[in-house]
């Protein structure tokens, strides 16, 4: 994936977006490890909230933690919330003048998220539906 990232900035892109969950109890006591990656780099670090769908219930109560825990730890570290960007998609972006990346938070359960969603999900049964409903 590194690599890929790198191909990515060597090809001419400005910023690259990552994705990935935040989860208690498996990658949440990393996120000091995931700033240091993207200060000196343009990759806006995006963290999906974890969603109970389907049969995940109980993956869901193990390793839920909410997005405004997260944002919430931001704004007490000085990253400041930026006005939305088309490019955003469904993501609530955050800067911090020590850092060239930044972090982007994709909170399925706030108020109005899906009202502002973009995003279509496409199962392997061909069926579409919004990427958030299960």
């Amino acid at each position: 994936m590194m690599a890929g990232i790198d191909a990515a900035f060597d090809a001419g892109f400005e910023k690259v977006k990552v994705n990935t969950v935040l989860m208690r109890d498996v990658n949440h006591h990393q996120l000091d490890t995931f700033l240091a990656w993207i200060q000196p780099r343009p990759i806006q670090l995006r963290f999906i909230e974890l969603m109970e769908t389907g049969e995940g219930s109980s993956l869901f109560r193990k390793h839920h933690i909410s997005g405004q825990v997260l944002r919430d730890e931001l704004l007490r570290r000085g990253w400041i919330h930026q006005i939305r960007q088309r490019s955003d998609g469904p993501a609530q972006v955050f800067c911090h003048p020590d850092y060239v990346g930044e972090i982007g938070l994709i909170m399925p359960y706030e108020k109005d998220f899906c009202a502002t969603c973009n995003r279509l999900r496409v199962f392997l049964c061909w069926q579409a539906s919004s990427v958030f409903i299960w």
